[in-house]
């Protein structure tokens, strides 16, 4: 019985696995049609009773300016130009946070979010 069920979580993490490999490989030559951002904004204003209509247009990756791609960075991670994807200084600082106690404070990179 256990073994049964071992084998059906294999066989759902594998399936999860393969089709989220599917999406981003579709989504790095298809635009997707809409964002987590976007869905959030649609619901808020369903929520609100204020419908709203979502207008986008796709601009291609070569089309953004330089600046305009390393200012989306680092909203997320401003050190991300100066490291290799760790930032260990971030992260030691953050170690010794966490040791005194009090709130817990993290130190993932933009690389290592993406890759969660």
């Amino acid at each position: 019985m256990l073994r049964v069920l071992f084998k059906r979580f294999l066989n759902v993490v594998k399936w999860f696995a393969i089709g989220s490999v599917l999406l981003v490989l579709l989504f790095r030559v298809v635009p997707p049609p809409f964002t987590a951002l976007m869905v959030e904004r649609k619901v808020e204003s369903w929520v609100d009773g204020e419908p709203i209509d979502l207008q986008r247009s796709w601009v291609p990756w070569d089309e953004v300016s330089d600046d305009l791609k390393v200012a989306v960075m680092a909203g997320e991670d401003q050190r991300f130009p100066q490291h290799w994807g760790f930032d260990f200084g971030a992260i030691q600082a953050a170690i010794l946070h966490n040791e005194r106690g009090g709130s817990i404070r993290g130190a993932s990179t933009l690389s290592q979010q993406v890759s969660k």
